[in-house]
């Protein structure tokens, strides 16, 4: 891929291992775990405010087929039998009036007897202006290079939409991991990448 200093993305990654609440009336939020183990229960209980606690009611969007549903805490609980992927998980809450939903959230089962594994959510802003400070017209998407050493980023992510300013990187082993970002034009020329961001799985 070629390399061309005038497409730059503008803002520093930001980076988070948090699940925060959307911008609605009740805030949903909490920091479920990202991995699971098949067999093993998992337990993740949301934390709700601004909200009439003694009528609030929970609804799910995407809710694993291994959890219940629990109208009057809005938990993910259950015991997966099997390894799998499950994206997209929002919690929903509603207390008669307002109205609340979490992020969206995955969890990762990993079989059993095997070291779990985590996921970090990076998001960022989108580039509006080229290095030479005339208007970034041309977006095309984003790469993410990330692996265990600063110096040693080995891993890539191509995101093709110019909208996207966010994703969820999960199947990461525990310890240091390092990320950097940079936009792609329509083109695909690709602009300078952004300041190592940090992060660490537990």
């Amino acid at each position: 891929m070629p390399y061309h200093r005038d497409a730059c993305l503008t803002a520093a990654l930001l980076t988070t291992l948090s699940m925060t609440a959307t911008a609605t009336e009740i805030a949903v939020s909490g920091t479920p775990q990202t991995t699971a183990v098949a067999g093993e229960p998992y337990q993740f209980v949301p934390t709700v405010a601004d909200a009439n606690l003694s009528e609030v009611e929970f609804a799910y969007i995407n809710r694993p087929g291994w959890s219940g549903s629990y109208r009057g805490s809005g938990a993910i609980m259950g015991t997966p039998s099997e390894p799998g992927i499950y994206a997209g998980i929002q919690i929903e809450a509603w207390d008669g009036v307002h109205f609340g939903i979490s992020a969206p959230f995955t969890i990762t089962v990993v079989p059993a007897g095997s070291s779990p594994l985590g996921s970090v959510a990076l998001s960022w802003v989108r580039p509006s202006a080229n290095t030479d400070g005339s208007a970034l017209t041309n977006l095309g998407g984003y790469v993410i290079r990330y692996g265990n050493s600063r110096a040693n980023l080995d891993r890539q992510l191509l995101i093709g939409s110019a909208d996207s300013t966010a994703v969820q990187i999960g199947e990461l082993a525990a310890g240091n991991w390092y990320f950097e970002i940079a936009s792609i034009t329509d083109t695909e020329v690709r602009g300078p990448f952004s300041a190592i961001v940090p992060s660490m799985i537990p």
